[in-house]
């Protein structure tokens, strides 16, 4: 597993992630929310919501869920 993770920390590396912020038709009195796209290993697409939250330190953690590939 540790090689597995190791190679494809790499892999993930040496990839550009093109990344694209699309604002959303919908609004949120807590966060700006957008469509992300980026690219990730063998050049896949992948897709997410982006929520940021409107009041908020650089430091704020940070949760991914990922919701398809395109």
């Amino acid at each position: 597993m540790d090689d597995f993770l190791g190679k494809s920390l790499l892999e993930m590396k040496v990839v550009k992630p093109n990344v694209e912020l699309l604002p959303v038709s919908f609004k949120s009195s807590f966060a700006d929310c957008y469509d992300m796209y980026f690219t990730g290993v063998l050049g896949a697409r992948i897709y997410a919501k982006f929520l940021r939250p409107k009041k908020t330190s650089a430091n704020a953690p940070l949760c991914w869920r990922f919701m398809g590939i395109r």
